[in-house]
């Protein structure tokens, strides 16, 4: 079973994409910054009096709120922590479902199964589609439940496990038009990921092993980049000598073919058989790579 993701993962990601945001005063940045650094010191006192100080100085906003839930869980303080993600789901006006999920795991933890539930069932609605987050250990006193496997069928039901892989046109970033339906007859592993993402980095060498084990069997992995800038992937692709296409759009939340697949947290990884079904959703590590195998050498 794999580890709670709530700590310095889920962290991490909401600094990568909603800290730094574009209209982040400069001031925000920098605090951002030192309260991150004494999160990875393990100075959560220190990170949480400056996280307040900047609130009560500059007003709540979701970073700051962001930032304050991360550490409040970390120090075990998971009443205030409820009380600071309610306030968060109540100033999304974009309703997206990761403060929902945040919310569940604390009513797990609390031993409120239907209010946890309630919450669950609020993020599927939003569009919760992370099936591999459900694997947490954190769920483990609600998993047998059946309103939990509802959700759990409801969201394999959404991604379309079994069903034909929706079908895109993409422009790579060498300037060439890819279209997923002329792949059939191979396996393909559809990667949405951003540089900027450090799970998404983290994926990149067990990547370039399954290609350089299985390209030559039939496995085309397609990259789609969530960055916005181009340069900056350009860079890191020649650095890691990453040898599939990958295309690029600039659009980052907003690309054409992360709507179509309903792409809400990155790496999002696809697994398309040769014959253009869909069969695994958000695999990684040696999961993947045996789910691939095992599709490679299928009849």
């Amino acid at each position: 079973m794999k580890k709670s993701i709530t700590g310095m993962l889920i962290f991490l990601i909401a600094l990568t994409t909603s800290f730094f945001a574009a209209d982040s005063p400069d001031t925000q940045e920098d605090i951002m910054r030192q309260v991150v650094s004494l999160y990875r010191e393990g100075n959560f006192t220190n990170a949480l009096e400056l996280t307040d100080k900047a609130i009560k100085d500059g007003g709540e906003n979701l970073s700051l709120l962001q930032a304050r839930f991360a550490i409040l869980m970390k120090l075990n303080r998971l009443d205030e922590a409820l009380t600071v993600a309610l306030r968060r789901e109540e100033l999304d006006s974009r309703k997206r479902p990761w403060v929902c999920m945040d919310i569940a795991g604390l009513y797990i933890r609390k031993g409120q199964s239907d209010k946890a539930l309630n919450w669950l069932e609020k993020a599927v609605q939003r569009g919760f589609t992370s099936i591999s987050m459900l694997q947490d250990d954190v769920y483990n006193p609600i998993r047998d439940q059946s309103r939990f496997q509802a959700l759990v069928k409801r969201i394999k039901e959404r991604i379309g496990i079994g069903s034909p892989a929706k079908d895109f046109s993409i422009a790579l970033l060498n300037g060439e038009k890819l279209n997923l339906a002329d792949h059939k007859g191979k396996v393909v592993l559809i990667d949405f990921w951003a540089t900027w993402c450090a799970p998404c980095r983290e994926e990149i060498p067990h990547l370039k092993e399954i290609y350089a084990a299985f390209n030559a069997k039939g496995l085309e992995i397609i990259g789609i980049s969530l960055d916005r800038d181009r340069k900056a992937l350009t860079d890191y692709i020649s650095e890691k000598q990453l040898k599939w296409p990958v295309a690029f759009s600039g659009q980052v939340w907003s690309d054409e073919t992360a709507a179509l697949y309903g792409v809400q947290s990155i790496p999002s990884m696809w697994l398309v058989d040769r014959d253009g079904i869909l069969r695994h959703f958000d695999l990684r590590g040696d999961e993947l790579r045996q789910a691939i195998a095992r599709l490679i050498t299928a009849e």
